[in-house]
């Protein structure tokens, strides 16, 4: 999954396995990486079968990654306040869900939700 901000700023790619990588500048040819292993500010490392990115269009400061993990399931929301600078991640969501199955079909993603 790629996703550019409407300012052109900065780019975020999903890549195998969930990893997230973010471009440097605007010319879109040197990324650092966004994940690391137990590290508060990173997005998660293990676990992840899929990665989806999304750049707000009204303030390129606000990012998102959603997860799914290896079995299809619900795997997290992470939001950056920062433009999705190293260090600046949080998981927002989920809260008390007890099951989230995704389906992917085409560049659209549905939920089947279980509350418990």
């Amino acid at each position: 999954d790629i996703e550019i901000a409407a300012d052109g700023s900065y780019m975020l790619l999903a890549m195998d396995g969930g990893r997230v990588w973010r471009s440097t500048d605007n010319t879109y040819l040197d990324f650092v990486q966004l994940f690391a292993p137990n590290d508060p500010g990173y997005l998660p490392q293990s676990g992840i079968g899929r990665a989806r990115v999304a750049i707000s269009k009204d303030d390129v400061n606000h990012a998102y990654v959603l997860y799914s993990t290896g079995g299809e399931f619900f795997g997290g929301v992470y939001h950056s306040g920062n433009a999705g600078a190293e260090g600046s991640w949080s998981n927002i969501w989920p809260a008390n869900v007890w099951e989230i199955k995704l389906h992917f079909l085409a560049d659209k993603v549905f939920m089947t939700l279980l509350w418990t």
